[in-house]
């Protein structure tokens, strides 16, 4: 008995230290009006950008955070009209194929395609020297796309997991 005491004790303390170490540090940031939060290395800096989409022009939100090592942690949210999405994993994989065209990258895997009242597209590929991590979220008339780039001759950072786990929709 007290050896199997003595080993979930142990266990608990592996646990609790490796999830706990990993995210030493992160920043919880929360934006209610932009319905999301998420652990970040550092404070994220916000930017906006105007872009054009069949629906019109729409102002796109980042909040990002560039690291030493040369890796970036960003999230962009942007306003879509839900009528305008059509068939949502067609939609997904176009916006997918969007992203890795836009950055000029090969050697896409998706990792999986969910659909429900939260949809969502996993998936990486390499561009110009680096491994690009992606997950694009379509929720009510929204777009999420958290991101994870770095160079790919360093290891992926440690964070990577706890960055895309970390995202929560508020609502």
């Amino acid at each position: 008995m007290i050896k199997k005491l003595a080993g979930i004790y142990i266990l608990l303390f592996v646990i609790i230290n490796h999830s706990y170490g990993q995210t030493a540090g992160w920043i919880h940031y929360s934006t209610p009006e932009k319905n999301f939060s998420a652990l970040f290395p550092t404070a994220p800096e916000l930017s906006e950008d105007t872009v054009s989409l069949p629906t019109g022009v729409q102002t796109m939100h980042y909040y990002s955070v560039n690291d030493t090592n040369g890796t970036s942690y960003i999230i962009s949210s942007i306003f879509i009209k839900e009528s305008n999405v059509g068939d949502t994993k067609k939609y997904l994989e176009a916006s997918r194929d969007g992203a890795v065209n836009g950055a000029k990258g090969e050697d896409v895997k998706t990792l999986k395609v969910s659909v429900g009242k939260t949809s969502y597209i996993d998936f990486g590929f390499k561009a110009e020297n680096y491994y690009y991590k992606m997950r694009i979220y379509l929720h009510d008339a929204m777009q999420y796309s958290v991101m994870v780039y770095y160079p790919l001759d360093k290891p992926a950072p440690g964070g990577i997991n706890q960055f895309f786990s970390s995202f929560k929709l508020l609502k």
